[in-house]
């Protein structure tokens, strides 16, 4: 199973072509368009240059990552998700330098702060209660209410009551 980076149509089916794997994973894109396989990936009316998947910013992610303590001045501030491409030469590097690249030893560091993480899984939390994901939803609207008003909270009076009554 490849996952991660895999965000073209493309990319994709020459994975699973060239038995490079049996099964792609395509995970993060799909917390915004849970449908993205068969609206995007597997669509044939789509013309190749429409078919790539991720590359989107999560809105408030770089201040947040730096306030945990997250991407210092000498590391990207950018926080976007972008596909991975390497040549055949790099990859067999890819294990040799796992080691940061970053000069900056202030601060904890924290492998991004889980702030992409939270964020995509509060994306799938508004699609399990019936809303449709935000793509502009900053990560902090996202800590407030994703995360305390509907996870710890349990959505307030108005959650307890239909928890209550089973609706």
């Amino acid at each position: 199973m490849l996952t991660g980076g895999l965000h073209s149509r493309a990319l994709i089916a020459s994975s699973l072509r060239e038995r490079a794997c049996d099964l792609v994973g395509i995970g993060r894109p799909a917390c915004l368009h849970p449908t993205l396989p068969c609206d995007i990936i597997l669509n044939e009316d789509l013309p190749e240059g429409k078919t790539d998947v991720g590359g989107y910013d999560i809105p408030g992610g770089p201040m947040w990552k730096r306030i945990l303590g997250g991407g210092g001045p000498t590391q990207s501030s950018s926080h976007k998700v972008q596909p991975a491409t390497y040549t055949e030469d790099e990859t067999s590097s890819l294990v040799q330098d796992a080691e940061p690249k970053s000069s900056d030893t202030s601060g904890i560091p924290l492998v991004g702060a889980g702030i992409s993480t939270f964020w995509h899984e509060w994306q799938l939390c508004r699609i399990g209660r019936g809303v449709e994901p935000d793509p502009t939803m900053t990560w902090g609207r996202g800590l407030a209410i994703e995360a305390l008003w509907w996870g710890i909270a349990k959505g307030g009076p108005t959650g307890w009551y239909k928890a209550y009554k089973g609706l």
